[in-house]
C-alpha cells in the first residue's frame, strides 16, 4: 500500500499502522474540523497525535476498536488543548508575566529521573493488561467504561488494574525511598 510523502514516518513504519492510517486519517480530520472547526489546533496536528499515541501502545491487538481509539484520543487531545486556551485567554496576564522559577537544580534532576526510571521498572514489570488499562485511563484520559469497551474486560476489572498499577507504582517508589539511592549509576 503506498502512502504519500505527508505520511508521518511513525505512521509509515508498521503495516498495521499503514493500514489503519490509510482507512481513518481522512475521516478524523473530517471530524475534527466538523465537529471543532479548522483550529487551532490544526486538525491534521490532532489526528498526528491521535495515532502517535495509539502507535505508542505496546498491545495494539488488545485494542478491540482501533477506530473508535483514535477517535476519543482525537477527542481528548482537543478538549485538553481548548482548555489551555481558555486558561491562557482567561490569564494572559498569568501566562506571559509569570516569573520563571528556576527550581530545577542538578539534584532535583537527579531525583526526578532515579524516580522516572524506578517508575518505567515498574511499569515494564506490571502485567499487561494492568500496564494498558493504566496507560489509559491515566495518560490517555479515558474512563474505566471505554476502557471496559476497547479491551472486553468488565468495568470493574478494569478499575482494579488501575488501583493495582497504581499501588505497584506507590509501592516502587516507597522501596527505592526506603532502600536509598542507588550506587550502580
Amino acid at each position: 500500500m503506498a502512502l504519500d510523502n505527508n505520511t508521518p514516518a511513525l505512521v509509515r513504519c508498521d503495516t498495521g499502522m499503514d493500514v489503519l492510517y490509510a482507512r481513518h486519517w481522512g475521516e478524523l480530520c473530517h471530524y475534527i474540523r466538523k465537529h471543532f472547526g479548522p483550529g487551532p489546533p490544526d486538525p491534521e496536528d490532532v489526528a498526528q497525535d491521535a495515532f502517535m499515541k495509539f502507535a505508542a501502545i505496546d498491545d495494539r491487538e488488545a485494542i478491540e476498536n482501533p477506530r473508535a481509539y483514535l477517535f476519543r484520543t482525537a477527542h481528548n487531545v482537543l478538549v485538553d488543548e481548548h482548555r489551555r486556551l481558555t486558561l491562557r485567554r482567561a490569564n494572559p496576564a498569568d501566562t506571559e508575566a509569570r516569573p520563571v522559577s528556576d527550581d530545577r537544580t542538578p539534584e532535583r534532576v537527579l531525583v526526578g529521573r532515579e524516580r522516572l526510571e524506578i517508575l518505567t521498572r515498574s511499569l515494564r514489570a506490571m502485567p499487561a493488561a494492568r500496564r494498558r488499562s493504566f496507560l489509559l485511563n491515566r495518560l490517555q484520559g479515558l474512563s474505566c467504561a471505554a476502557i471496559a469497551r476497547m479491551t472486553g474486560y468488565s468495568e470493574s476489572a478494569v478499575k482494579k488494574h488501575v488501583d493495582l498499577a497504581l499501588r505497584d507504582l506507590e509501592a516502587s517508589l516507597s522501596d527505592a525511598e526506603r532502600i536509598g539511592p542507588s550506587d550502580s549509576a
